[in-house]
């Protein structure tokens, strides 16, 4: 039995494109998934900031508080310790 030859060359450059486009499809996911992560932890610390401020001058307590857990949440949720909020 010959097998036949159909076009190796071609066969190769065609898989050479398929995993570059794999690849670039990874990539641009991966960085997207970083600045996403990134952009929550940064939100993160400003509600930390604003409970913690709210909490030493003297505001509102339960504010306080309230900015405090929802920076834990978006923390936990950047570090996909809870399901993420997108859908």
């Amino acid at each position: 039995m010959v097998r036949e030859n159909s076009g190796g060359k071609e066969d190769s450059i065609k898989r050479n494109e398929e995993l570059y486009s794999a690849a670039q499809a990874g990539s641009k996911d991966a960085i997207f998934d970083l600045v996403g992560t990134i952009s929550l932890l940064i939100f993160a610390l400003f509600f930390i900031f604003i409970g913690t401020r709210a909490l030493v001058i003297g505001g509102s307590t339960i504010l306080g508080v309230g900015f405090i857990v929802s920076a834990v949440i978006v923390a936990a949720a950047a570090c996909n310790l809870i399901p993420p909020f997108r859908g």
